[in-house]
């Protein structure tokens, strides 16, 4: 009966099994990411001086999501490290600083350039017409043209009217209680100046100097003026008629507001401070300095002395030579 068994012969078929799918390679991506963030995290802290790695150590031991005093309170939708001390920058709807105890409250250049025609038109209303203000993206500008029949200034001549320095004067006493910087130019027609040698580049610039004194005399501050130029014909504010009466004006810009800067550099052409750029560890070092707020860098002293007492308490047995 056992040599009628049929004998089973199992063939195995050697070979590949199906294709690997993709998911390996979003792994090995999500590693790689993984290991970028470890090590530019790493060569951040290596900046850290170590008294704010200690900190920052200290931080993170009692940091809690839903403390209230924390840095984080996702209740509020706040973020953990408000960059609350970077000065913004300015736009066009800023000309001054925010108002701060004992200085003239914030002007926004809508207010400037309203107040500036409601001056004008309530104590010289006759000479409205000849002075534009404007709102541009680099201040407010303040335009003085040119009338043949009531001029502001003398035709060829660099010399301000009674009229003219007056109106100017007045523009300088709403312009110094303000801390922007001021610009004036004097513009002319393309028309040759029958003078020998004083040309329309002379006349621009003594008539940008003229309204500079006049402006001086309303009380604007010296210091407050950053340029007075003259631009002759080559800024016409007529430009397809170069010749037109109308280019003849005078431009005062009041530029919009950049709070100055200890230590920064100060552009020779406009006369703002550049500020210093930090670098990588001094601005690391600041966003550690504004992490660890005053509570906070005390709890971590308070947390460091609790430790070295109890170090000190648990070497004193040691000290005797043996357990009790």
């Amino acid at each position: 009966m056992a040599e009628n068994r049929p004998i089973i012969i199992k063939k195995i078929k050697k070979g590949h099994g199906e294709a690997h799918g993709g998911a390996w390679k979003v792994a090995y991506a999500d590693f790689m990411t993984a290991m970028m963030a470890f090590f530019l995290l790493m060569w951040l802290l290596s900046m850290v001086v170590p008294e704010k790695r200690a900190g920052v150590e200290q931080y993170f031991k009692e940091f809690s999501l839903f403390d209230k005093q924390g840095s984080l309170d996702v209740r509020q939708g706040g973020a953990m490290i408000p960059d609350q001390d970077k000065p913004p920058v300015p736009q066009r709807d800023q000309l001054t600083e925010p108002a701060e105890d004992g200085k003239q409250p914030a002007v926004q250049p809508e207010q400037l350039k309203g107040r500036l025609e409601r001056t004008l038109e309530l104590n010289m209303p006759e000479i409205k017409n000849q002075i534009a203000v404007d709102v541009t993206e680099t201040g407010v500008r303040i335009e003085i043209g040119y009338d043949e029949n009531d001029p502001l200034f003398a035709k060829g001549s660099p010399e301000l009217t009674a009229k003219g320095a007056r109106a100017i004067r007045l523009i300088g006493t709403q312009l110094r209680d303000l801390p922007n910087k001021v610009e004036v130019e004097g513009h002319t027609d393309a028309v040759n100046y029958s003078g020998g040698r004083y040309t329309n580049w002379e006349l621009s610039t003594d008539r940008a100097s003229a309204a500079r004194v006049a402006l001086q005399q309303g009380g604007l501050p010296p210091e407050h003026l950053a340029r007075v130029s003259g631009f002759a014909s080559t800024q016409p504010l007529i430009p397809d008629n170069p010749s037109d009466p109308r280019n003849r004006r005078i431009s005062i810009l009041v530029r919009n507001y950049v709070p100055p800067k200890e230590g920064g550099l100060v552009d020779a052409v406009g006369g703002r401070q550049k500020p210093k750029e930090p670098s990588i560890a001094e601005q690391v070092n600041a966003t550690i300095d504004k992490m660890l707020s005053a509570e906070g860098r005390e709890r971590a002293a308070k947390a460091a002395t609790a430790a070295e007492a109890k170090a000190a308490q648990q070497a004193k047995p040691a000290a005797k030579g043996g357990h009790e």
